[in-house]
């Protein structure tokens, strides 16, 4: 009997495959989900964003089931036969990833945002990027559920922070990068008990950093870099027992490393670069021993390097270029079995270069250039050929090379060959000049191989 229920479908089924029909066809409609209220709003928002493109028409049906990417709904707990729009990507960024893509000359924002009681999460990248286009207020009382703003580079978004933050007081990731955004970083920032990262990186920020920022304690990300800050790094910041990432570079930072910092133990990454520090590189640094990458170039800190590489031999990446020491390179360096980046560049070092440099087994790149380093270089005819010209030595006269390690014309090596060397010609150096050595170096998004951190960063610690 089975069998001949199986077979009666199976010819229904042929049947109306053959008529050219489709079996949707003979199947109930799916019966719309989103609140008609909701589905009006985003389409006002696709509209301000992208008027070229007539979104009722292209997505006439329900947005929930058969919307573009980047719109997310949620079905309703109370009543499972509905649902409401939870989070809103804009702005095109890769075919992974293939957004709404906003209008290069007329987008704009729409106070339909507020029609949208269920949004968590609010993502614009790359929306305003000619005509300028003013941050409006209206975003602030987008409710105490939204848990995301993203505004990532928007170079014609205008206007400035709020004095307050309104209703969104459970945000837990805030993101103004990338924009021409202007003015301070008010203390009510601190009211934002949840956040997890906050990066104002990119924009043009002035003031000091407040030290109402101690105050989120469950911050795991911090970046304000590339903006005109002032001031000292606060005190303040040592409580953040959470952070991982700290970014203040390429502002006018002055004064010394706060001792507080000493209790950043969860720290990973920690980048100062570009400031006006001073008071020489602390030792506490060395109780960070979570750090893999560490950024303090261009600071006039002085003094020499301290003796705290065998507490830090995580590190990947090491840059003190630009900073003032003066003295040997410590012995200690040779622990840094990770690290794959060192730069000590356009300092005053002096004296040998420790044999435990050419030991490292990760190094990739070491840039010892423009000191006074003095001696036989240690490193071997396999190091040399490995490294190539992400070894630079140019610039420290008193260094020479055994003759015996000299490798070919074609894989120069930048000095000259030592003295007791029957023969006085030298290698030719390789010309890996910096032309903005001693001026202040901030590209807009960022350095340190940092890209897209408000995508690609967060995704580590945001659940």
């Amino acid at each position: 009997m089975s069998r001949l229920i199986f077979n009666s479908v199976l010819l229904l089924f042929c049947f109306v495959c053959s008529s050219g029909a489709a079996l949707d066809d003979y199947l109930p409609a799916q019966q719309p989900l989103l609140d008609q209220a909701e589905q009006k709003a985003v389409y006002d928002i696709l509209t301000a964003v992208n008027p070229d493109v007539d979104w009722s028409y292209a997505f006439s049906t329900d947005l929930c089931t058969a919307g573009p990417h980047g719109i997310i709904c949620e079905i309703d707990a109370e009543d499972p036969s509905k649902a409401h729009v939870v989070e809103l990507n804009l702005g095109y960024v890769s075919d992974y990833s293939n957004n709404p893509p906003c209008s290069p000359t007329n987008a704009s924002f729409s106070p339909a945002l507020t029609r949208l009681p269920y949004l968590s999460k609010l993502f614009v990248y790359r929306c305003f990027v000619s005509a300028s286009t003013s941050l409006p207020d209206y975003l602030w009382s987008l409710g105490p559920q939204l848990q995301e703003l993203v505004l990532q580079s928007n170079p014609a978004l205008s206007g400035s922070l709020p004095p307050d933050f309104g209703t969104i007081l459970g945000l837990r990731r805030l993101i103004i990068a990338g924009t021409s955004i202007s003015g301070e970083i008010p203390a009510a920032i601190g009211k934002l008990r949840s956040l997890q990262q906050l990066d104002f990186s990119g924009n043009t920020l002035k003031g000091t950093v407040p030290s109402a920022i101690g105050e989120l304690k469950e911050l795991v990300v911090l970046d304000l870099s590339q903006n005109a800050l002032v001031g000292s790094i606060p005190g303040e910041l040592g409580p953040l027992l959470k952070l991982t990432k700290l970014d203040l570079s390429c502002n006018y930072l002055s004064g010394e490393i706060p001792s507080s910092m000493g209790s950043l133990r969860s720290l990973e990454l920690l980048d100062l670069s570009d400031n006006s520090l001073s008071g020489g590189i602390p030792l506490f640094l060395g109780g960070l021993r979570r750090l893999k990458n560490l950024h303090l170039r261009s600071n006039p800190f002085k003094g020499t390097l301290p003796d705290i590489w065998n507490q830090l031999q995580g590190l990947v990446g090491l840059d003190l270029s630009r900073t003032g020491l003066m003295g040997p390179i410590p012995v200690s360096m040779g622990s840094l079995k990770e690290i794959s980046y060192l730069s000590l560049d356009q300092n005053n070092l002096s004296g040998a270069i420790p044999q435990a440099l050419a030991e490292l087994p990760s190094v990739n790149h070491i840039d010892l250039s423009h000191n006074r380093l003095s001696g036989q270089v240690p490193f071997s005819k396999v190091m040399l050929r490995r490294l190539g010209e992400r070894l630079r030595l140019k610039g420290n006269d008193e260094l020479c090379m055994d003759p015996q390690t000299v490798v070919s014309f074609s894989e120069k090596i930048g000095i000259s060959i030592c003295e007791s060397s029957s023969s006085s010609a030298s290698v030719e150096l390789w010309e890996t000049r910096d032309s903005s050595a001693g001026n202040r170096v901030c590209d807009r998004f960022g350095h340190a191989g940092v890209f897209l951190s408000a995508i690609i960063f967060p995704l580590l610690y945001f659940h």
